[in-house]
Formats: C-alpha cells, sequence, structure tokens
C-alpha cells in the first residue's frame, strides 16, 4: 500500500451525488415532456405511440441503472480512497507514537504527566533507574510521595503557582525520595498541561543533577575557603605592618637621632648600621604593601608638573653612599638640565630607587649610568629614561620571569643576593600605571640596561614652569607663633611617645594620654591647637577612630585638626581614618621632616 503524506489533501469533486441526482432528475422531465410534445404533434400511429413509449421506457431503465451504478462506483471509490487515508493516517500516528516512545525511553530526564489535583497519571521509563519505581507504580500517586518531607512545601507552592494561578515557576531543585528509601537532588522544570484550550494539570521533566550540586556546594566551599585565605591575609598583612611599624619608629628614630648626635665617634658607625638595617627592613614592608595595593586595584596616580632631571639627580644621590662604598661611579648624562613632564612624583622616585638600587646590588666593577633623552618631535612625544649597568647580567632565559612576583636570577638557599624579588614586578605595574613601558637588555658578565619610555604633557612649552631648584628648599621653622602650640599626643606606645617628644619638644607644648579616656578629660579641660591620634591604644581603651568620633562631638573641637599617627598603612586605612573624623594622616615610623611639616600643614590651614 503506497502511504499519503499527512499534510496531502484530496480536492473534492463539484459533483456530488445529489447534484447528480438533481441534474438527472431535471434531464429526465425534460425527455419525458419533449417525448410526449414530439410524438403528439408527429406521430398519429397508435400502435407506432406504443412502441416508442415502450421504447422509451427501456430507456428510462438504463439511465437510471447507469446512474445507480455511477453513484455507486462513485461511492465506493470514495470509501477506498477515505478507507486508504486513514489507514496512512494510521500507520503514521503508530509511527509517531514509537519515535515518542523511543525518545521518552531514551531521555535521561524523567517525565511525568499530572492531572489537576497533582496525581501521576504518566511516568516514562526513566522512572526504574531514577526513582527505583516502575513507571506503572508511579501513575495514580501524589507526586508528594516522591519527595523528601522538607521538599513537599517548596513542590505544592510552585505546583500551585503552575496550575491553578498560571504562574509559570521556573527550574526548582528538590530533593527527592527513592523507593529503598535513599535521595537525590533533583531539578524539575513543570509547564502546564492543556488539552482543547483548558489546563487539565502539568507536565514536566525531572533532572538529577546531584553530582552537579556536589561540584556547586564544592566550588562555593572553594570560593569561601579562598575569601577567607583573602581575608586572613589582608588580616596578617595588616597586623604584621601595624607590628613591624610600631618598633621600627623607636629603631629609625633613635638611630637617625644618634648618628648626628654622635658624629665622629666610634659609636656613630654603629648606629649608622642600625639605621642602614632598619631602612632595609622598611623598603621591603614598603614593597609588600604596595603590592597589596596593586592586587586591591586601590593604586591611584598623583599626577603634577615637574622636572624630571632633578628628580633623577636627587635618585641618583641618594645611592652616592652606596656606589662609593663599591668603588663604583653613579652619574647622570642628559642633554637638558629640565625636562617637564606630567606625571605621579612620589611614585616616579620609587621605580629610581628600586632600578638604581637593583643597578648598583648587582654590580661589582665599573658602575652605573642615567641616560635621559627627551623625544618632543615625534607624536606623541616620549621622555626616554635608561640605567646602564657594568654588572653581572641577565641570561637571555631569565629575562622574562624577572618581573614575576617573588622571583629573582639568583634563588634558593644558594641565592648570591639579598632582596623579596618584588622591587622589578612593582616597578613595572608603576610604569604601566603611569602610561609608560619598560625593557631590558643584557648580555651576562657585561651588565645590564632597564629602558623606561613616559608619555610627555601633549603640548610642552619650555619653560612651561619656573625651573625648580636643584635640591629642596629647606622647610620653614614649625613655630610660626609667638607662643607654643598645644598639641595633645594620644599614643599607649612609650617609645613612640619618646621619640615624639624628643622631636617636638623644642617648639611645641606636647601633653600626652595613654588612652581614650584621657584624652576626653584633657580636651575637656584644655583647647588644644591640634591633636596627635594614634589608632591601636590597646585592649582597655576605645581606639582612635572611636575617640576622634567623640572628640568631634564636642563644639569646640569640630574643626580642629586631628592628625592620625598610625602604624595602619594597609590599602583603604588612611581613607578610612580621614572618612572618621581625623583631618590628616601620617605612617609610622616617620622623620622629623615628615612629622614637622604635617604638623605646620594642619595648624596654618584655614579652619572653615
Amino acid at each position: 500500500m503506497v502511504k499519503k503524506d499527512l499534510h496531502t489533501k484530496t480536492t473534492p469533486s463539484r459533483l456530488t451525488p445529489g447534484r447528480i441526482i438533481l441534474i438527472y432528475l431535471i434531464g429526465y422531465s425534460f425527455w419525458i415532456i419533449a417525448t410526449d410534445v414530439l410524438l403528439n404533434l408527429f406521430v398519429t400511429d397508435s400502435v407506432l405511440i406504443t412502441g416508442i413509449s415502450i421504447i422509451k421506457g427501456w430507456f428510462s431503465v438504463l439511465l437510471s441503472g447507469l446512474l445507480l451504478y455511477g453513484l455507486f462506483r462513485r461511492s465506493y471509490n470514495s470509501i477506498v480512497v477515505l478507507k486508504s487515508e486513514i489507514e496512512n493516517k494510521a500507520v503514521q500516528l503508530r509511527e509517531s507514537e514509537e519515535q515518542f516512545r523511543t525518545i521518552i525511553e531514551q531521555m535521561q530526564e524523567y517525565v511525568f504527566l499530572t492531572d489537576f489535583s497533582g496525581v501521576i497519571t504518566f511516568a516514562s521509563p526513566i522512572a526504574s533507574s531514577m526513582f527505583l519505581y516502575e513507571p506503572h507504580e508511579m501513575i495514580g500517586h501524589h507526586f508528594t510521595e516522591f519527595l523528601a518531607e522538607e521538599a513537599i512545601p517548596a513542590a505544592i507552592d510552585a505546583f500551585t503557582k503552575d496550575v491553578k494561578s498560571t504562574t509559570k515557576t521556573g527550574s526548582i531543585s528538590l530533593r527527592m525520595k527513592r523507593k529503598d528509601g535513599t535521595y537525590f537532588i533533583g531539578e524539575v522544570d513543570p509547564n502546564l498541561y492543556t488539552k482543547d484550550g483548558k489546563t487539565i494539570g502539568t507536565i514536566g521533566v525531572i533532572r538529577n543533577v546531584t553530582e552537579r550540586k556536589k561540584m556547586e556546594l564544592a566550588l562555593i566551599k572553594e570560593r569561601d575557603r579562598a575569601e577567607e585565605m583573602t581575608r586572613l591575609k589582608s588580616s596578617f598583612l595588616a597586623n604584621m605592618s601595624h607590628e613591624l611599624r610600631t618598633p621600627m619608629i623607636g629603631i629609625l628614630g633613635f638611630s637617625e637621632i644618634l648618628v648626628k648626635d654622635l658624629e665622629g665617634s666610634p659609636l656613630a658607625h654603629y648606629a649608622s648600621n642600625i639605621y642602614t638595617s632598619g631602612s632595609r627592613l622598611m623598603d621591603t614592608l614598603n614593597m609588600i604593601l604596595d603590592m597589596s595595593r596593586i592586587e586591591a586595584g586601590r593604586l591611584e596616580v598623583k599626577s603634577s608638573a615637574f622636572n624630571l632631571v632633578r628628580i633623577l639627580r636627587d635618585a641618583t644621590t641618594t645611592f652616592t653612599a652606596s656606589a662609593l662604598k663599591k668603588n663604583l661611579y653613579l652619574k647622570v648624562e642628559s642633554d637638558k638640565e629640565e625636562i617637564l613632564i606630567e606625571s605621579d612624583e612620589q611614585m616616579l622616585r620609587q621605580i629610581f630607587h628600586n632600578l638604581i638600587n637593583n643597578a648598583i646590588k648587582y654590580t661589582n666593577t665599573g658602575g652605573v649610568t642615567v641616560y635621559i633623552r627627551e623625544y618632543c618631535s615625534v607624536s606623541p612625544g616620549f621622555v626616554e629614561i635608561s640605567i646602564a649597568d657594568t654588572g653581572i647580567g641577565i641570561e637571555k632565559e631569565h629575562q622574562e620571569f624577572i618581573w614575576d612576583e617573588f622571583r629573582q636570577v639568583s634563588e634558593g638557599k644558594g641565592r648570591n643576593f639579598e632582596g623579596t624579588g618584588l622591587g622589578l614586578t612593582i616597578t613595572r605595574r608603576f610604569i604601566e600605571k603611569l602610561n609608560g613601558s619598560i625593557s631590558i637588555q643584557s648580555t651576562p658578565g657585561e651588565g645590564a640596561t632597564f629602558t623606561i619610555q613616559l608619555p610627555l604633557p601633549v603640548q610642552v612649552v619650555q619653560p612651561a614652569l619656573p625651573a625648580m631648584p636643584e635640591t629642596p628648599a629647606p622647610a620653614r621653622p614649625a613655630q610660626t607663633r609667638v607662643t607654643k602650640a598645644n598639641l595633645l599626643y594620644v599614643e599607649d606606645d612609650p617609645t613612640a611617645i619618646s621619640y615624639t617628644q624628643l622631636l617636638l619638644e623644642k617648639d611645641y607644648q606636647l601633653d600626652i594620654a595613654v588612652n581614650s579616656s584621657a584624652a576626653l578629660n584633657m580636651v575637656d579641660q584644655k583647647q588644644y591647637d591640634a591633636i596627635l591620634m594614634d589608632i591601636n591604644l590597646g585592649t582597655r581603651s576605645l581606639d582612635g577612630v572611636e575617640t576622634t568620633k567623640l572628640i568631634r562631638e564636642k563644639e569646640h573641637y569640630k574643626q580642629t585638626p586631628i592628625i592620625a599617627v598610625t602604624a595602619f598603612a594597609m590599602v583603604g586605612d588612611r581613607e578610612e581614618f580621614l572618612a572618621a573624623g581625623c583631618s590628616h594622616y601620617i605612617c609610622k615610623p616617620f622623620k622629623r621632616v615628615e612629622l614637622t611639616g604635617i604638623l605646620q600643614e594642619a595648624l596654618q590651614a584655614p579652619q572653615s
């Protein structure tokens, strides 16, 4: 049997049985009337009339027979065609059912139908492996019978929204119960089940997502663990920063004073060694803090216009003693004495400090030369700084990883040079932040040259600014009043108190409060011109932040400068203290010039 496509339609004939009969009756009536009229007009012989009437009768019978045969034949053909179409559609329906059954049987998801009350009316064969029930065992039971008790409320809520309120809930994960009492996590995707435009229940799919959920939980745990480790790392760095900076104020501060006071004495050498060792430790700590700022994305560029040649000459001057100690030359070569640039001066000072320090460290003979070249005839213009040494050089295969954190050419227990391995990492990050670039050329045994390129301002008009002095101008004396300014120093560390008193006793009237209670009592009894506020005041006292807030509540201290003097120097610490009410911030350990400078700035600032 030839199967017809379901979409093929048989075009109905216009000659329906009713029309054929009507045509036959009209024609037959016309035939009877016409023959009778003709016989009456032209034939008079009765015998002939009788014969013609008999012939006419038989002819009528013949026409009726032919009509009946045609009608029967047409009806038979229609029945055959209809039967063929029914058989074709039945075959196609069976094939569709077979395809549907095959799809359902091969699906790894459980397909179900429920009626309006939630009773299961169809369950796919996967039920035997997913729920350990045969499909017929689930049919006729309410879907909640196959859920863990704690999952039933959520499932009923989703079913109610889907069926009764026609609000689709989307996928929902539920804990489901197997026949043997074990459980798995199923992800249910329910949809409305309609018939003739009327909702009669739900049709849905259940996927076993137990393993996926386990993986998700594992990832969440790993994420939480990573976040906790990051938090612990930040907390550790903050604590170490504070605990290292706090004693460094005594080590660096007093050793610096001893170097000056013992000048010419054999003991001055020991004091100088203490100061040098302390400075090295501070450099290491500052590098770690710089990396934390970089990783946190909190590295801010503070641009200003300055003479780049002066900055480089200052940097080389800082290392003159170190170079002479190793019998090395250290010089700057520049075509101009002034190259104006707009950038972050402090960041560039640290970049040059790192590179020149490295060059001297890895050079035993010869020396270090800093070259400066300005290229303003090209667009965009740039300035090129090269730090070239005659040191040990770097192998080609090592020139890539020197930029990585904590990596050095000389590593392990047998390394030949000290250092954290952070200097070049921080240097490149800083230069990239300043929209510049850095590269290296080196030959082992002959030395290395680090070349920096920094953009010049779009328009360079020289001289754009007055020539800046080659050496910093001496700071003005802090004492600008007829009488000494009254300062309150809130601090619990005896070493910090002793060092600060030594720095300020000549120029200021300094009172000490060792905790928050003493500070609050003293500000009620006396009006201070400025307050130096430590942040960590011990466990038996409010911290400096809370103390500052309480002082700011007093009407006569709303505009008084409060300087945060603290060893907290991590990312965001300065901003936190300024937001809490402090007007200025200085980080421990500090030098005399830094402390007197910020005091002078605070006392001279207009109080609005």
